[in-house]
């Protein structure tokens, strides 16, 4: 699927010049890391997660991996999710590293400590910094930004910048007019689609 995206979208040089030469060669180089990354992610779809086109995750998950769908060309780094209910992560999302993602918790008021699973979801251009953690039931609105080890429980709008524990919004808000890819810049997917391509949206 990735692949066949990336040569349907290739960057085209006239056959022979020197951009020609030195895309391939860069696509040649990067060969492995790609197979890598495309490996990675159909062993992700084979246990069931549900992943879209250029998108790159890497997660630390025990079973229930089903629950998990994304988007394309989102961006999921080394983070930790407890997949006690679904995840759902949009198109071009951005998760940094070392994000822990809970949907899961115990009732302090229940006598028999009983589990409580609660779905989030992360809208689409969303940008959760590093160490931040979401809380069961969470849902991070189009554009919005967690910052780094922030805290995040509830609702956060659409282009709104929370920091802290518990999070909190900030009067600075993001630029509605988004329109980026996050994983374009990654060295084996850039080879192909270089940087002053623009990425086609994928519908």
């Amino acid at each position: 699927m990735t692949l066949e995206y990336l040569w349907r979208e290739r960057a085209r040089h006239p056959f022979g010049s020197r951009k020609w030469i030195r895309s391939w060669t860069k696509r040649i180089y990067q060969f492995p890391a790609l197979m890598r990354l495309c490996w990675s992610q159909e062993l992700l779809r084979r246990h069931g997660a549900k992943i879209g086109i250029l998108s790159v995750v890497e997660v630390s998950s025990g079973a229930r991996i089903r629950l998990l769908r994304v988007g394309n060309r989102s961006s999921v780094g080394k983070a930790n999710i407890a997949l006690h209910a679904p995840i759902t992560i949009g198109n071009n999302v951005t998760i940094n590293h070392d994000v822990t993602i809970l949907t899961a918790s115990h009732g302090l008021h229940d006598p028999k400590w009983r589990m409580i699973c609660k779905e989030v979801r992360i809208d689409d251009y969303a940008w959760i910094g590093q160490q931040a953690m979401l809380l069961p039931g969470t849902h991070i609105g189009r554009g919005a930004v967690v910052g780094a080890g922030s805290v995040v429980r509830g609702e956060v709008p659409p282009y709104t910048v929370v920091i802290g524990n518990p999070a909190q919004a900030i009067s600075k808000r993001r630029v509605e007019s988004l329109d980026y890819s996050p994983v374009a810049f990654i060295s084996a997917f850039e080879a192909w689609l270089e940087p002053d391509t623009h990425v086609p949206i994928i519908r």
